[in-house]
């Protein structure tokens, strides 16, 4: 009825217009509109993307990689994109809140297992409202700038703070290696929401008790948390450090000759590493 119009792979330039699809009729589609089926199937015999636009139905679908996305109003995912990140602040303030208290139970050596478990779930959970908001952004384009401003504030640093939570926390032989960090992460990420707010599912992966008593057990960190905490000290120099005192206990007790002699550390890191852990003590 009218024909297709074929882009450039960069999308800057029409390399034919008005051209008759005829894919194969083996490939299955949900489809029932002649555009549309024609549209799924052209877009799994080729592996390209396919756009459908529907005058009459005021509806334009995109078909890649096996699946259908039909765009909506710009104005309904702003307000939905509005609405998840007042969802987000609200969980930023929280992750805050017990962040704050576990660098201050980590610096004075009472930390527990509901201390480490609490700002892991809320780290997760910034972390997937943030996910659901990528989509939107994408979708909006250059209408998306103050989302994607605001977006990027809310995260903060939430990805690498999640990295270095695991790095402290997690049950291994030695420093955690990024495989093994990845993995856990990749464990609580694959958490439903209600499993998630079970704070034994998350010591089960950090290699913790996953009993109720336990959780208001003492547990040691290894001083990522704080040590990123310090500015300028990179994760190699990081691992140096944790791979001769291993906890944060002996680091915060460690002068500052111990910590210079430690290998690829020197006097002027030394002094660094040392103000800077008593200006997070007070």
């Amino acid at each position: 009825m009218d024909g297709a119009v074929i882009l450039s792979s960069d999308g800057d330039r029409i390399k034919r217009a008005n051209v008759q699809l005829i894919p194969s009729p083996t490939w299955p589609t949900q489809e029932s509109g002649t555009r549309h089926r024609t549209a799924e199937r052209t877009a799994l015999h080729t592996g390209v993307p396919v756009i459908a636009v529907s005058e009459s139905q005021n509806t334009i679908t995109l078909y890649v990689e096996g699946r259908a996305h039909v765009l909506e109003q710009p104005s309904a995912i702003l307000a939905r994109s509005n609405q998840a990140l007042g969802t987000m602040e609200r969980y930023r303030n929280r992750l805050d809140q017990v962040n704050q208290r576990l660098h201050l139970a980590e610096l004075h050596h009472y930390t527990s297992v509901i201390d480490v478990v609490s700002v892991i779930q809320r780290e997760e959970m910034l972390r997937r409202v943030g996910e659901s908001i990528d989509g939107d952004v994408l979708e909006l384009g250059k209408d998306a700038k103050q989302i994607r401003i605001q977006l990027s504030e809310l995260r903060g640093d939430n990805d690498r703070e999640r990295q270095f939570i695991i790095s402290d926390y997690l049950v291994t032989d030695g420093i955690p290696t990024p495989e093994e960090v990845a993995a856990a992460l990749a464990a609580i990420s694959d958490l439903d929401d209600k499993s998630l707010m079970k704070a034994a599912n998350i010591a089960r992966i950090l290699g913790l008790p996953p009993t109720d008593e336990a959780l208001d057990e003492p547990v040691i960190p290894r001083g990522y948390r704080t040590l990123s905490r310090i500015p300028r000290v990179q994760k190699f120099l990081m691992d140096k450090l944790i791979g001769t005192f291993v906890q944060l206990d002996a680091l915060l007790a460690a002068s500052q000759e111990e910590i210079s002699a430690v290998d690829g550390v020197g006097s002027l890191w030394a002094r660094h590493i040392t103000d800077g852990l008593a200006r997070l003590r007070g």
